[in-house]
């Protein structure tokens, strides 16, 4: 899995809010996408752009980096960025980083 270590009762990130954390303080886990104009110049996932074509059309496409938004048991946010490069709308590598952002929601559930 790109970009986390998940152990036994904790998991560590790599790249976003880089530490070892424990599964269980997870309340809630949503996949995000981060305008990729922004990665790196604010903390991360304050700009967030829809996963999908709705609001921009198809001649407009935002680049963003799929990332997973982790809400801890004391009301405190996590970031895992799952993207190394910046993805678009269903094109190059949008449905594998989609889908690798849900294996790992689901692994951690499994855990937890």
């Amino acid at each position: 899995m790109k970009n986390i270590v998940i152990d036994y009762n904790t998991f560590t990130i790599l790249d976003g809010t880089k530490g070892t954390y424990l599964i269980s303080d997870i309340v809630k886990m949503s996949i995000v996408c981060e305008d990729a104009r922004y990665k790196g110049k604010t903390d991360p996932f304050k700009h967030l752009v829809l996963d999908g074509k709705i609001q921009m059309g198809w001649l407009d496409l935002p680049k963003f980096y799929f990332g997973i938004d982790f809400e801890m048991k004391d009301h405190s946010h996590l970031a895992l960025y799952i993207s190394s490069q910046p993805v678009q709308y269903e094109r190059g590598t949008y449905f594998e980083e989609k889908k690798e952002a849900q294996t790992i929601i689901d692994t951690l559930k499994r855990s937890m």
